[in-house]
């Protein structure tokens, strides 16, 4: 089954011509999911999430967070790759962006910690080759 997901970039620029592109990609697999990461003063310790990500099958990442947060992959106290997210600020990447696959490494679980002092809910969606 092929899913698609379609992504809009918009530039404005006062006084000057606003600019928008629409991309469409697809891939036939999919992981979305809501992750709620506890505040310090109810786990103080990084929250472990699993999630089996082979790199070479990425073909976008799109991951934001409503408070400051930071996910490291694999490993808390040695992680392969580490995302510090401000709150409401995505990192995305789509393959074709011109950029590294934000992946060094196949991800095999997450590790999620905030200081904030409410709980901070991180969306992830990902697409994936899951056929390559």
């Amino acid at each position: 089954m092929t899913l698609t997901r379609s992504m809009r970039l918009m530039l404005d620029i006062a006084g000057q011509t606003d600019q928008s592109d629409e991309m469409t990609l697809t891939a036939d697999g999919a992981d979305d999911r809501s992750i709620i990461v506890p505040g310090p003063t109810e786990s103080p310790n990084d929250l472990e999430v699993a999630l089996t990500l082979a790199k070479n099958q990425l073909k976008m990442l799109y991951l934001v967070a409503d408070g400051a947060v930071t996910v490291k992959t694999n490993s808390k106290d040695a992680a392969d790759d580490t995302f510090t997210l401000a709150a409401n600020v995505p990192i995305v990447w789509y393959e074709g962006s011109g950029l590294a696959n934000p992946f060094t490494a196949d991800v095999t679980k997450l590790f999620m910690l905030t200081d904030e002092t409410d709980d901070v809910t991180v969306d992830i969606r990902i697409l994936v080759d899951a056929t390559a």
